[in-house]
């Protein structure tokens, strides 16, 4: 999607790690069309996933039934920026209900755009203001990689270097996955070491919640994807 979520999936490739893509729609559908460059680049050197056929066009149930994998394969998720009732925060949900950790960032207070994030703080979710605040929820292994990464000499433009951190720790594994959502929509983003792709595609299926009785099922269902 646009905003948020485009921005961690091209930081987290600029800082070499590695992204994912869950999409509520066939693998043969680019939605939006906006990001198709981003989207095929993806395909070839990431990984995208779905649970629906190819051919299956966009619904709008598809989202709030999409945020349940990114939660189950993600070990933490952090909220960028939501309203009061957003589907970000059907994701962080799904993450506490399953025991993941989930982290929000504070923004202005008149709006109303991050009422959704100030509203998890008051939950208890973690309030993030600087990537410390992330890093130290990570195994030591990997906020060691994290920095090292962030160590390297990379072309950094003025300005940026914030988002290439967020986009550093999305493109990161937190043992497994980071995860984070935004007002656009929802992004995860994964794994440092290459290998992770493989063996857990290997291993089958991840352990994913279950969607909220509401949203119903669809058992007959796989996760799919393409490199």
């Amino acid at each position: 999607a646009k905003g948020v979520d485009r921005l961690s999936h091209e930081l987290a490739i600029l800082a070499g790690g590695k992204t994912i893509g869950v999409i509520g729609c066939g693998l043969d559908r680019c939605y939006p069309k906006e990001v198709s460059n981003l989207f095929q680049e993806m395909k070839q050197k990431q990984l995208v996933l779905s649970e629906y056929p190819l051919g299956t066009p966009i619904k709008k149930h598809h989202f709030p039934m999409r945020n349940r994998i990114i939660a189950g394969l993600t070990q933490g998720t952090c909220v960028i920026e939501a309203k009061e009732r957003s589907g970000s925060l059907i994701t962080a949900q799904l993450a506490l209900d399953n025991g993941k950790e989930v982290f929000a960032i504070p923004g202005e207070i008149l709006s109303g755009q991050s009422s959704g994030c100030h509203r998890l703080i008051q939950d208890g979710a973690k309030c993030v203001y600087r990537m410390e605040d992330i890093l130290e929820e990570l195994p030591q292994s990997v906020s060691e990689q994290i920095l090292q990464n962030l160590a390297l000499d990379k072309p950094w433009h003025d300005g940026v270097e914030n988002a290439a951190v967020m986009g550093t720790l999305a493109g990161m594994a937190m043992g497994g996955t980071v995860s984070g959502a935004g007002k656009t929509g929802d992004w995860w983003n994964s794994r440092s070491d290459t290998g992770s792709q493989d063996s857990q595609q290997q291993s089958g299926s991840p352990n994913l919640p279950s969607a909220p009785p509401q949203l119903g099922s669809n058992p007959n269902s796989a996760l799919t994807g393409e490199y």
